[in-house]
């Protein structure tokens, strides 16, 4: 009797494992395939160095129901030899969410340091590909704890906005950038608003409010983006799944 149960519960096993393996990766977007082993490398003309640049790198996927949860490296040489680990959530229905990004540190060019960590957000990066059409708009937001050090090492707690309202403003049918020459690419315009608050202060000491440009292209992902007059663009990229 106990033996089959154990086979019982074995076979339970092995189906929900099958289940998970087959199951649908909702990050997967066709302007944004994050797929496990995926891997997208950019470099910008505000660099001082040609070896410097940023690169984004899929660590894992994984599927439970209908939600999908992808977990990215972020690494920058421009931010030392660290990896920042970047959560994403993605669902038919939201399309794809940042969660969770912690103790990122940035340094200034005064030598004071800020390190940030993600505390709520809400929008999408992007919405599901079925509502993706001209004209169509959505919203981003992360609020951000953490703190200042000053070149004198006095820490102060501080906060940080973002908030970014996108729209599809057209579609074009090639674009060229270092990687390649890409075909149905997505032009997104957005308008950025950061805000830096001191603690136990309501009203921003800082506030920054810029446009940014955002080119997908179908089926391969983010290939170029123009902020504050710099721009970054694709020199590499691996699919696994296109391979």
């Amino acid at each position: 009797m106990k033996s089959r149960i154990v086979f019982f519960g074995i076979g339970l096993l092995l189906i929900g494992f099958s289940q998970v393996h087959a199951a649908t990766n909702y990050c997967n977007h066709a302007l944004f395939p994050i797929q496990p082993q995926a891997e997208w490398t950019y470099t910008g003309d505000w660099l001082d160095s040609e070896n410097e640049g940023y690169s984004l790198s899929v660590q894992s996927v994984f599927t439970r129901g209908e939600k999908s949860t992808a977990m990215l490296n972020f690494s920058s040489d421009a931010l030392g030899e660290t990896a920042y680990p970047l959560l994403f959530e993605c669902n038919a229905s939201n399309g794809i969410t940042l969660v969770e990004l912690n103790n990122v540190v940035i340094p200034l060019p005064n030598g004071t340091v800020v390190k940030l960590t993600l505390n709520e957000q809400s929008g999408a990066i992007l919405p599901p590909m079925n509502q993706i059409q001209i004209g169509y708009s959505w919203p981003f937001v992360l609020d951000f704890k953490g703190s200042y050090t000053s070149v004198k090492g006095k820490s102060i707690a501080v906060g940080v906005r973002v908030e970014v309202n996108s729209q599809l403003s057209e579609i074009l049918e090639e674009y060229e950038v270092p990687a390649g020459v890409f075909e149905n690419v997505y032009v997104v315009r957005q308008d950025v608003s950061m805000q830096l608050t001191l603690a136990k202060m309501k009203k921003p000491i800082r506030t920054l409010n810029a446009s940014r440009t955002w080119y997908l292209a179908e089926g391969v992902g983010p290939v170029s983006a123009i902020f504050l007059d710099a721009v970054s663009e694709l020199i590499s990229y691996s699919l696994p799944d296109a391979e």
